[in-house]
């Protein structure tokens, strides 16, 4: 009788769920442009150049391995099979198939709680993140978000089931860390731990260790040929949005030793980013003394969830340098586990203070909390003076109108413009673009822009900064190499001895040019203007480039 309401209240949670993401799926393109990244757009129009037989690209021209690969080639890619000329309709299916893939992470979420609480806690943790407006927000967003969540979570669900490592188990377990892993690469950290962990179990208890070598070896053998791609065609094995965003975060201001707290401040299952750098590390202390008290079964089930937030914070809090909270979906799953299994340790210390109202109170303040951080965020990007997206989409939709068919355009922010222009956009940040990387090495941004037949260049006003500092015929400027991860890490050890007065000042690079020899509007003339709505003395700017822009 108790599991049957126990089941009848996952089914309600499930339904509510849908139903907010649902509406989060129809809200007004207005509000979208306030609160969606400029990549949602870029991952669209990645799925729907796919739909088209134009190939992986996201511009119509340039290939590119820039993105998370599952999703924009497969479900994202859907809707344009049958809509390909309905720009609106594509992206508001995208949104409401992220709903839905969103929805169904519930269903392996509570698979995953019930390895570590009895039902109602488990219940309790599916609350937390069915009734989150915060979660949806960055994670029904057009783009690999839930498909991640959704394979992630499944994945852990499966490999941490109390039953023996089976070779059918272990093929099975391989393929969907591969799956996983191409619905968002930084899966592979989820996939690789959990091999780990499951090596060791085997040693630990003497079995046999082929089912982990045969889950190794079917999971690496699935991603041979993304990883065969990325080397043949753009000369590395990882994707150049990853290289392109860590060589523009490898500057001074970039180096932060208080970065590694966004494990928390940037975790979508509670909002804790108004706490300072020093409360945040409390509680990651605090969170981790909690996992070692747990002991037994319940850690040991945790044990690879933990590892994985922990070294995913530290890949983007110091390789990569930089974060956002849809990258901390899977964090937010794993801290939802930990609270869970320490309210179930609880539960059998102190039955009498784990109690329904107890579980009720706490869904509620989180909820609240959430609530609250949601609607505070769009509050606050509806009066942001640098809000800029509405006035990307009128420019996107006065370029389609006025500027010739054939003519190539280049941005930074590219994702809207490639996605609404009706033109070809080439981004030149480098997350698209594996070619960037060289180019802003040897400071000839402006021959290659030109080399590539772009006209226009379409952006903020800070496009002029950027375009001057990395182009040698605008300024004078030192070289700055792309550092790899031993040179970053080397570079944090060099700033601790200094800390700790064991070694001299660190010398970093800053991203401002020695002298400008030549401004960029000299080679560029303003054509059209779209002023910010909270902020009208800054603009979305399309620029003419003159001749001779590319000239040495």
């Amino acid at each position: 009788m108790q599991t049957l309401r126990h089941n009848r209240i996952l089914v309600v949670l499930i339904g509510a769920g849908l139903a907010l993401r649902l509406l989060w799926a129809c809200l007004p393109l207005h509000t979208l442009l306030l609160t969606l990244e400029d990549d949602a757009w870029m991952v669209t129009a990645i799925a729907r150049h796919f739909a088209l037989g134009h190939g992986i690209t996201a511009d119509g021209l340039t290939p590119t391995n820039g993105f998370h690969p599952l999703y924009p080639l497969s479900l994202g890619a859907i809707p344009f099979i049958f809509v390909p000329d309905n720009l609106a309709l594509g992206f508001r299916a995208n949104l409401l198939i992220c709903a839905v893939l969103n929805t169904l992470l519930l269903l392996p979420l509570y698979g995953l709680l019930r390895h570590v609480a009895r039902r109602s806690i488990a219940l309790w943790g599916v609350a937390i993140i069915a009734l989150n407006p915060f979660f949806i927000r960055t994670s029904v967003n057009a783009m690999e978000t839930s498909l991640a969540l959704l394979t992630l979570a499944t994945l852990w669900w499966y490999a941490l089931q109390d039953t023996p490592l089976t070779l059918r188990r272990a093929l099975i377990l391989g393929m969907l860390a591969a799956v996983a892993t191409l619905a968002r690469l930084d899966s592979l950290l989820a996939a690789a731990l959990l091999g780990a962990v499951l090596l060791w179990r085997e040693w630990r208890t003497r079995r046999t260790w082929l089912p982990a070598v045969v889950y190794g070896a079917t999971c690496l053998g699935l991603l041979l040929p993304y990883f065969v791609r990325n080397v043949v065609q753009f000369g590395a094995i990882s994707p150049s949005s990853g290289r392109a965003l860590a060589y523009l975060h490898s500057y001074k201001e970039s180096y932060t030793f208080s970065s590694g707290v966004q494990l928390l401040a940037y975790n979508s299952a509670l909002d804790l980013s108004y706490l300072p750098a020093a409360g945040l590390a409390l509680l990651i202390l605090l969170w981790l003394g909690s996992l070692i008290w747990l002991r037994g079964p319940r850690l040991r089930t945790l044990a690879p969830l933990a590892l994985y937030a922990l070294v995913l914070t530290f890949y983007y809090s110091y390789i990569q340098q930089q974060g956002s909270p849809r990258y901390y979906g899977g964090v937010a799953l794993v801290l939802v586990a930990s609270a869970a299994a320490l309210l179930d340790k609880l539960a059998e210390r102190r039955p009498h203070v784990v109690t329904a109202p107890l579980l009720v109170g706490l869904a509620c303040a989180c909820i609240a909390i959430n609530s609250l951080e949601t609607f505070s965020y769009v509050r606050q990007q509806e009066r942001a003076p640098a809000s800029s997206q509405t006035a990307s989409y009128a420019t996107a939709l006065w370029i389609r109108a006025n500027l010739p068919p054939d003519a190539i355009i280049g941005a930074q922010n590219s994702g809207i413009m490639q996605y609404y222009s009706g033109h070809v956009v080439i981004n030149f940040d480098g997350k698209l673009n594996h070619e960037i990387i060289p180019v802003l090495e040897q400071r000839r941004l402006n021959q290659y822009l030109a080399a590539k037949g772009i006209s226009y260049i379409v952006d903020l006003p800070e496009v002029e900064n950027y375009i001057e500092y990395y182009s040698a015929r605008f300024s004078v400027a030192p070289t700055h190499l792309e550092p790899g991860t031993l040179g970053k890490l080397s570079i944090y050890a060099r700033l601790i001895a200094h800390k700790l007065g064991l070694g001299p000042a660190v010398s970093l690079d800053v991203r401002q040019p020695e002298r400008i020899l030549r401004p960029f509007r000299a080679d560029a003339t303003i054509v059209h203007t779209t002023p910010l709505p909270n902020d009208p003395a800054r603009a979305v700017t399309v620029y003419r480039l003159e001749p001779g822009f590319g000239d040495e």
